[in-house]
């Protein structure tokens, strides 16, 4: 088996907590939450606990309100938290680096690990891949595929010589990765899951033209739904919409943020939806459906 590795390890080491009071002069060094998360079930909390430079991934049971399992990462830096079902935490680090055996620029590498609740064991995800990277290019998405709670991300393996954006369907109880579509050539590549699992959308981009392509997908093939020339700001994908199956695409209009909804089959964009500048989607995580919108406001 070969692979090729990016430089990032989540180490990881369950951490023993301790409620004993501080001392008054320890508030002024207090720890700080940068990422939370809440587990479907609602009885569950997730949060990326920092102090100095240490941090240290805490998982809360909320109904008896104690500290259920935890684990310390160090100085790594923690970039997402996501539940998938109830018995597993998704945990996305980054490291800026080069890769080993590659010839690339030294770049911010993004994997992924599995906390599994019930075992109390981490596991890097992507690992098992020949000819691939254990790095993934795009956060990873939860789906309920025959009753069961399944992860997918974007990642790249190697076939020939050539580099290819490859959508992998991770089974989470043994956290085996299988490769569900490739996309070769230069464009850089994203896809959007639809709520039954299946890919639903990818958005394309060629950096030499600076064409962006957003296809849907429809009978069996890829149709686009929209092209355009974007040579800087290019349009993203933010989830489905409300229906759970329109697909939101947020992209700078005349110089505002604009997101609306694309109809499933790529013929159809919405009015814009309200939506601040630093706003973010609610998704209803057995839906997947939107159905709220976060906005981060100033003091003033």
């Amino acid at each position: 088996m070969i692979k090729v590795w990016g430089l990032i390890t989540v180490a990881a080491a369950l951490a023993a907590t301790s409620a004993n009071a501080a001392p008054l002069a320890a508030y002024g060094q207090l720890p700080t939450i940068e990422q939370i998360a809440i587990s479907p079930d609602g009885k569950l909390l997730a949060f990326d606990y920092v102090k100095g430079d240490q941090r240290s991934i805490i998982v809360e049971d909320l109904a008896a309100k104690k500290i259920l399992t935890g684990v310390k990462v160090g100085d790594t830096k923690i970039r997402g938290l996501l539940f998938a079902g109830d018995d597993h935490l998704i945990i996305t680090a980054s490291q800026t680096s080069g890769m080993l055996g590659v010839m690339v620029d030294r770049t911010e590498w993004f994997v992924a690990s599995d906390f599994n609740l019930v075992t109390h064991k981490i596991r890097p995800l992507l690992g098992d891949v020949d000819y691939a990277g254990n790095f993934i290019e795009s956060e990873p998405v939860v789906r309920t595929v025959n009753g069961r709670p399944t992860l997918f991300v974007t990642g790249m393996r190697f076939i020939g010589d050539e580099g290819q954006a490859t959508l992998f369907r991770i089974d989470l109880d043994s956290d085996r990765s299988n490769p569900v579509v490739d996309t070769g050539g230069e464009t850089s590549t994203d896809y959007m899951m639809g709520p039954d699992g299946r890919p639903a959308a990818r958005v394309q981009y060629d950096a030499p033209s600076k064409r962006w392509e957003l296809d849907v997908w429809q009978s069996g093939s890829w149709r686009i739904a929209e092209a355009k020339k974007a040579f800087i700001e290019t349009p993203e994908l933010r989830g489905l919409g409300r229906d759970g199956r329109s697909i939101l695409v947020g992209e700078l209009v005349d110089g505002t943020y604009t997101v609306r909804e694309l109809s499933a089959d790529g013929g159809r964009l919405s009015d814009p939806l309200p939506w601040g500048p630093s706003a973010g989607p609610i998704h209803d995580p057995v839906t997947h459906g939107l159905i709220g919108v976060v906005t981060l406001q100033d003091d003033a």
